[in-house]
């Protein structure tokens, strides 16, 4: 059975630049920090560019896009005094690591196991606490090829309203 395909992205607001992960890729625009390490299955992924500027943003829709089919979001972010932003306690937590080079900051990853096709929208990187850097996104296929995500429960339930997609 061959791997299920990627999810193209389009319509990225703010405007941020779709690259694939290696070690030769600038994590932010305008920066020169590249990736150090990374988890497997994550060499070639797809992820959203970002720029340092946007770390401040506070807002509740800051970054939206559409997948044209199912897939995985990755979300990865230096945690800022909190183990997990609120709006991420519905993902899952990947245990896999993630170092740049230049940050001496340890990474959190969390993800959507299936998120289905159509508009995501996330929040600005400070919404309800926030973290030092802006976040990361990576899109993945439902299944990646010789990996798969191991799921974890989440740390709490949500309360209705609060799912951001």
């Amino acid at each position: 059975m061959p791997p299920a395909p990627v999810p193209t992205v389009t319509d990225i607001k703010p405007y941020h630049t779709m690259l694939s992960v290696h070690s030769n890729v600038n994590v932010y625009r305008g920066e020169t920090w590249k990736f150090e390490k990374y988890p497997n299955g994550f060499e070639g992924m797809k992820f959203i560019q970002s720029e340092l500027a946007y770390g401040c943003n506070s807002s509740q829709n800051f970054l939206s896009f559409k997948l044209d089919r199912p897939g995985v979001v990755y979300i990865a972010y230096i945690p800022s005094g909190r183990t997990t932003l609120p709006w991420l306690l519905g993902f899952a937590r990947h245990s896999g690591e993630l170092r740049v080079q230049g940050l001496r900051e340890e990474w959190a990853i969390r993800y959507k196991p299936y998120t289905s096709a159509g508009f995501v929208a996330l929040p600005g990187p400070t919404y309800q606490s926030g973290s030092k850097y802006p976040y990361l996104v990576f899109i993945g296929a439902c299944e990646i090829a010789g990996f798969v995500p191991e799921v974890k429960p989440p740390d709490a339930e949500l309360d209705p309203g609060q799912w951001i997609w």
